[in-house]
């Protein structure tokens, strides 16, 4: 069978037959398979060519390394280059779509001043990428290097081990172009799935120099995404660490289209806030390299359930963030055949109070409360005498306490879900379910909770998370996950993500490969990941025009945004002025929040005449201006600088006119269109919106203006608030959002 046969990812028998034949296929060597098929481009006009982009990551025409600033590339907007431009929030790592076992890469990368990225061979082996320019001698995490493994069961001190260093260093300086060629040879496996042989970097070679030549990987190197080995994997991109830049990538080997697991939440009816939660457990699962998830809304309560049948037999696994009206009696058995025949079901919080009358999803959930449960339903289930019990006395099932922080104690510690996980850990604020009871059938507890009868918990530990055997399928459950409309850290707590997304796996495949992840909660601390919202974060900067405007923009895009902007010691909005308050005080300003989408104004301040000895506003036309034009452009590319590192997507609102006579500060209404051109040059050279205010009011000044102010009449604020609003829902609509 000719080897470029598995090369057509959407070739159904190709795909069929990858996995039964990997093993025979891959005894030919990397350089072999290299031989017989022609190098692919990895097309970079835009980001289609990867698995769920995260907003650390675009397309970009072209990049330039600030020597000056180990944080920073700036860039260009166009295509062919790929860049990673990582913030205190934003910094995921980027996946390719398709799976790969023998590969052959070449590639071009950039970064700056010390910067750190690494390049993932089947998510699970790292070639290291670092600013490594004139470090000698060279170690394994400097570029080109393999990284170590890591194992904290060994002594102290060798926790790293088996880290290869290249033979050479290589690198060339910060902000230079350099080229990895890399063939790397995949592990094999016997027809039961066991390892015969390694993976293998074959030959590293960096700027036309060997760096590695047939070096074993006893096991995936630290920091890899998949745990276990594997055939076939997706190539990982660091995105974590600092900016990079990568350019005319092509590949050539095994390839295959991406493997990943299909989920199907089902939600639209619950008594807890489904479009928060079913938004951000979205986010969760497609952030993972082996999850894409759809959501399913159910019709409103109240409603004809009868059409409401999900497409349950299309995916691999199904969430349910539902706890409403009962189905029709098709869409359960649609359910349970899934399940009962191999498919995987998570379930999580109020999901487990829904249906008190089927029996079967009451058997695939092990235990459920409320809704008149009571001992016809099951036993209790708790922990006492080092154990859990079954409790069959008479009482009804289902009750909480008050909203607390609550620790997670592992009880099956050697359990796929649970191993590596800490054994205490403290989850973020919630509900934690008291008396559940029900078959509990072929069901095994993983972790328990216990919240003190003061606070109305049982003074017992409690079932968290559990997984239940039904047919051929697995469950997943965990009663934790209370979300309310502006409450929302129980879901965002890095316990539960991890859980959610260990159990997941389990449920639709039997195994858990991907590690333990960085920073869980400790048995003192939780742990809380911003990236997950369920909307944008806007913040708006600009002086006292933008203060007019603000709340109309807040109000259009109420559900659709939480709006802010920089406030002052008494909590009320801040006129954040001219250039010159911006270079000073832009730092604290973004520390307030992760902001997806800002916007901002400068202008109107700078162009005023102030006392040159002072600094107070003047009407003397012999003053200076608060900031001159080169001033204002110096300050203006600092501001915007910083205002790239977030992350966010940015748009900046042009200087509004006002009319001759205006009283306060002396301004010439003619400059702001010298202030607002050079302000577009910036932004047009910087890749960034423009919101034209100017261009809008100037027709319409006499409707919008009174006379002599430079401030808006209300229905002037309105109409720029309309605009500005809009500029927000394109940026955040081109984030992602």
């Amino acid at each position: 069978m000719p080897l470029r046969f598995f090369q057509n990812a959407t070739n159904q028998r190709a795909r069929s037959h990858a996995t039964a034949l990997s093993a025979i296929l891959c005894s030919f060597a990397a350089t072999a398979i290299a031989q017989t098929e022609s190098f692919k481009t990895l097309p970079l006009e835009d980001l289609s060519a990867f698995q769920r982009v995260a907003k650390n990551w675009q397309i970009v025409g072209a990049v330039e390394a600030d020597l000056s600033d180990v944080r920073l590339m700036n860039s260009s907007p166009g295509q062919g280059i790929l860049l990673c431009q990582p913030t205190r929030t934003k910094r995921d790592e980027l996946f390719t779509r398709f799976e790969h076992a023998d590969v052959e890469l070449e590639c071009e990368i950039m970064v700056p001043i010390k910067s750190n990225s690494g390049l993932y061979f089947q998510s699970r082996y790292e070639i290291q990428i670092l600013d490594s320019w004139g470090a000698d001698p060279v170690k394994h995490s400097d570029i080109g290097g393999i990284y170590h493994r890591w194992d904290k069961t060994r002594p102290q001190g060798e926790w790293g081990f088996e880290g290869h260093p290249p033979r050479v260093n290589a690198a060339r300086a910060p902000g230079e172009w350099q080229q990895f060629k890399i063939k790397f040879r995949a592990p094999r496996f016997d027809a039961k799935g066991n390892k015969t042989e390694n993976a293998r970097f074959e030959e590293v070679r960096l700027n036309g120099k060997l760096l590695h030549e047939s070096v074993e990987l006893f096991g995936p190197t630290r920091s890899a995404a998949l745990e276990n080995e594997a055939a076939y994997g997706p190539l990982m991109i660091q995105g974590d660490h600092g900016p990079v830049a990568l350019r005319n990538i092509r590949y050539r080997g095994m390839v295959r289209e991406s493997n990943e697991k299909k989920v199907l939440i089902v939600t639209g009816q619950n008594n807890h806030h489904w479009p928060t939660s079913s938004v951000i457990v979205e986010q969760i699962f497609d952030k993972s390299p082996i999850f894409e998830a759809d959501v399913l809304v159910s019709p409103s309560n109240g409603q004809n359930m009868t059409g409401f049948v999900p497409p349950f037999a299309d995916y691999d696994l199904v969430c349910l963030d539902y706890n409403g009206d009962s189905w029709s009696r098709p869409a359960e058995k649609a359910l349970e055949s899934f399940v009962k025949n191999g498919g995987g079901l998570v379930v999580f919080h109020a999901a487990d109070n829904s249906f008190p009358e089927w029996k079967a999803y009451n058997e695939m959930i092990g235990l459920g409360g409320w809704k008149g449960r009571n001992e016809k339903d099951g036993p209790y289930v708790y922990w006492k005498f080092d154990q859990f019990v079954h409790d069959y006395s008479a009482g009804k099932g289902g009750g909480h306490g008050r909203q607390v922080e609550f620790n997670v104690v592992t009880r099956a510690p050697e359990h796929p879900i649970m191993k590596g996980m800490p054994t205490d850990w403290r989850h973020a604020r919630d509900e934690l379910y008291r008396h559940l009871r029900g078959p509990a059938k072929n069901m095994e507890i993983l972790a328990s909770a216990l919240q003190d009868e003061s606070t109305g918990g049982s003074g017992r530990h409690e079932p968290v998370l559990m997984t239940i055997n039904y047919g051929k399928g697995r469950v997943f459950h965990s009663v934790m996950g209370h979300v309310g409309a502006k409450y929302y850290d129980s879901i965002r707590c890095k316990g539960f993500i991890a859980t959610l997304l260990r159990g997941a796996e389990w449920a639709a495949t039997g195994d858990v490969t991907q590690r333990v992840p960085p920073g869980l909660p400790k048995s003192d601390s939780t742990a809380i990941d911003t990236n997950f919202k369920p909307r944008p974060e806007v913040l708006i900067i600009g002086d006292s025009i933008s203060m007019g405007y603000t709340e109309y923009v807040a109000g259009l895009l109420n559900g659709e945004a939480d709006v802010t902007r920089p406030k002052n010691a008494n909590g009320g909005y801040l006129n954040c002025e001219g250039t010159t308050k911006g270079v000073a005080e832009i730092d604290d300003w973004l520390a307030a929040g992760d902001f997806d989408v800002i916007t901002f104004n400068f202008g109107l301040h700078d162009l005023k005449r102030v006392h040159p000895e002072t600094g107070r506003n003047s009407r003397d036309p012999n003053h200076p201006q608060q900031a001159d034009l080169a001033t204002y452009k110096a300050n203006l590319e600092t501001i915007t600088d910083t205002l790239l590192g977030t992350g966010a997507a940015l748009v900046f609102v042009s200087t509004t006119p006002f009319p001759e006579g205006v009283g306060g500060p002396l301004r010439n209404p003619e400059d702001v269109a010298k202030y607002n051109e050079v302000a577009f040059e910036i932004m047009n050279r910087k890749g960034i919106a423009v919101q034209d205010l100017h261009q809008y009011v100037r027709p319409r000044m006499e409707q919008l203006l009174p006379r002599k102010d430079v401030h808006f009449l209300p229905e002037g604020n309105r109409e720029l608030g309309e605009r500005v609003a809009n500029s927000i829902r394109k940026a955040a609509a081109e984030a992602g959002w």
